[in-house]
């Protein structure tokens, strides 16, 4: 996880990028848990990157089999104070996209959208 502090609106704020694990599922819940504990310590305002994780709801069987990832339904439990409004893009595999596996979280109290997201290789 990078943390990234910056001013906004007068105030220090915080900002995660992070790339989880993509194989060793154990291995992507222990760290969605030390993110956990992060975010209650900075509070950040947003947190985005790759989760290495389908969103609830898509289809657990593709090029890897996500059936056993635990993070599919840990990771909205911990994001449950922010939004996610990465949308529908596709983002893998690369240059066959059928799913998404990133996402970008904002704290609910902030109006946030997407105005232009292009996935450069």
């Amino acid at each position: 996880v990078q943390i990234i502090k910056i001013k906004f609106k007068g105030k220090n704020e915080y900002v995660f990028n992070l790339h989880l694990e993509a194989f060793d599922f154990n291995a992507k819940q222990e760290q969605l848990i030390f993110l956990q504990t992060l975010i209650k310590e900075f509070q950040p305002i947003a947190v985005c990157g790759d989760f290495n994780t389908l969103p609830q709801g898509q289809n657990k069987k593709l090029e890897i089999d996500y059936s056993n990832d635990y993070a599919i339904d840990l990771l909205p439990k911990i994001m449950s104070e922010y939004k996610d409004i990465f949308g529908n893009f596709l983002t893998f595999p690369t240059k066959k996209e059928n799913c998404r596996l990133d996402y970008i979280w904002v704290r609910n109290d902030l109006n946030a959208k997407i105005i232009d997201l292009n996935i450069v290789f």
